[in-house]
């Protein structure tokens, strides 16, 4: 009987960590970076390793690209065990990427020139915040949402209008985001607590897409990275609150 409720006890406190902000961020893999007025910015670094793992390509990766510079070198070195070892070892690496689950951190931004104010929409029912990507790194496709260099579809009860705003010093694709709220009681609380809401995107990276074409060997910084979107969650910083899940 106490083996019973042991497991019952675990598996209730498992099931309540999960439904929690921290429990999904404990579950997960943090996408590192920040945000800038109303873009955020991956961690270079940490993306430039994610697209090499994903691409299978070892001389990124492992640093050898400089040491490996033309065909003929590099021809030698992928018939020695060496490379078939770093090989093996990078694709180890990119599976426990596939199998993982990742999130990034939205901040909203509301007194930056380039901002939107909060404000519930009560005919549609909603609330708006503003994402913008630069129009260089940009991956034009109906349906999807780009935070940076990730781009996935997104649920129900979102949408999502994009307008480009190239200027002479700047070229941006501003995309609006909608994130639907019937209840008006939860409204409330969102716009009272407008300085603490925050939009927790948990996403399974499933590859790469090519960005700059006719490249003769491009880098991982010719690519986005796509990825499937688990969940949507807007919730409160400061309290933990969970407002709403979008799936």
């Amino acid at each position: 009987m106490k083996t019973i409720l042991g497991f019952v006890a675990v598996f209730l406190l498992s099931s309540f960590q999960q439904d929690t902000i921290n429990g999904i961020r404990s579950g997960s893999i943090k996408i590192e970076g920040r945000m800038s007025g109303s873009s955020f910015m991956q961690d270079k670094g940490q993306f430039r390793k994610l697209v090499s793992s994903l691409n299978l390509d070892v001389y990124w990766y492992f640093n050898l690209k400089d040491q490996y510079s033309n065909d003929q070198v590099r021809k030698v070195f992928e018939g020695s065990s060496d490379f078939a070892g770093k090989r093996t070892e990078l694709e180890k690496v990119r599976s426990g990427i596939l199998s993982s689950t990742y999130y990034i951190e939205f901040q909203p931004i509301y007194n930056a020139a380039r901002s939107i104010p909060l404000k519930y929409e009560p005919a549609a029912k909603s609330f708006s915040v503003m994402n913008e990507v630069d129009l260089d790194n940009f991956v034009d496709e109906p349906g999807t949402l780009q935070l940076d260099r990730i781009v996935f579809r997104y649920p129900a009860g979102i949408r999502v209008n994009g307008v480009n705003t190239s200027t002479e010093c700047l070229a941006l694709i501003d995309e609006t985001i909608s994130f639907e709220i019937s209840d008006p009681a939860v409204a409330a609380k969102i716009e009272e607590n407008r300085d603490n809401l925050r939009l927790l995107f948990v996403l399974n990276l499933k590859g790469t897409t090519l960005i700059r074409q006719g490249i003769k060997d491009p880098s991982p910084d010719d690519y986005c990275l796509r990825a499937d979107l688990k969940e949507l969650v807007a919730y409160n910083s400061a309290s933990g609150e969970i407002y709403s899940v979008y799936r």
